[in-house]
């Protein structure tokens, strides 16, 4: 066979061998910053106004919401997780745009928000909600296209 043959086959070669550990070398990482997050990896601060980010020590979110769509059914799953459904509707959220929130309530103990439709509490490094909140959001997340 001529050295050009030899190139192209073994140029076929690694283009096949190289494309399912892209595929699912990105499910992995995926599946890592998933497993790197969970509800107290956001909180409220005061940047002119009142906003919820990511801490400074998560940069799975962010990962995550550059991922984008492709990983909502992932995130759907984890929406009724007591340890992992705040921060999923927050990343659903920011991958779709959806930026409505509000100060229910605060105090020196606790401050009360409604993330797009989701009620949730803010303690002393704890962020959490009901299942019922969870339930309902996990709903509207099923039926969003």
């Amino acid at each position: 066979m001529s050295e050009s043959i030899q190139m192209k086959k073994l140029f076929i070669l690694s283009i096949f061998l190289t494309i399912p550990l892209l595929v699912f070398g990105q499910k992995d990482s995926v599946n890592i910053w998933i497993s790197r997050i969970d509800n107290s990896s956001i909180e409220g601060t005061c940047q002119y106004s009142w906003v919820i980010i990511p801490k400074q020590n998560k940069p799975e979110i962010n990962k995550l919401i550059k991922t984008g769509k492709s990983i909502k059914h992932k995130l759907t799953k984890l929406l009724t997780d007591e340890n992992k459904g705040i921060i999923a509707h927050y990343i659903l959220s920011n991958i779709y745009g959806e930026f409505s929130y509000r100060i229910l309530s605060m105090d020196s103990v606790q401050i009360t928000y409604n993330y797009n439709g989701l009620e949730f509490k803010e303690m002393v490094e704890k962020i959490a909600t009901d299942q019922s909140n969870l339930r309902k959001i996990k709903e509207y997340w099923i039926k969003k296209k």
